[in-house]
């Protein structure tokens, strides 16, 4: 019963990860900034769904992790001053394939 629950966990921080990583995509197709905080967040969301698996850890850890992630994401770069520019950036490039950049709105030309 356990182990049923654990995935559904997991299950439940694969879906949090995707619609977190969907809303930086309809943020970026929209022309919206995307923060760097959200940005970080996600990156760290997606290491813990990463290090569950491969660590042989239990699911019931994403619990923690998430919250760790939320609140590092959110702290640590704005009180050490670190940020770690290439995940993130490659997040964003992933969550963005297929995107154009927004075209700037033209103005009305007068009538001659």
């Amino acid at each position: 019963m356990m182990s049923v629950l654990g995935w559904v966990v997991y299950g439940m921080g694969c879906f949090f990860v995707l619609s977190t990583v969907l809303a930086i995509r309809q943020l970026a197709r929209s022309g919206q900034k995307v923060t760097a905080m959200t940005v970080n967040q996600c990156a760290l969301y997606v290491i813990s769904l990463v290090l569950v698996p491969v660590l042989d850890l239990s699911p019931f850890h994403l619990i923690w992790m998430f919250f760790v992630s939320f609140v590092g994401g959110a702290m640590l770069p704005l009180a050490l001053g670190i940020n770690v520019p290439i995940l993130p950036r490659l997040l964003v490039l992933i969550a963005t394939v297929g995107i154009s950049p927004p075209h700037p709105p033209r103005s009305p030309t007068a009538a001659p």
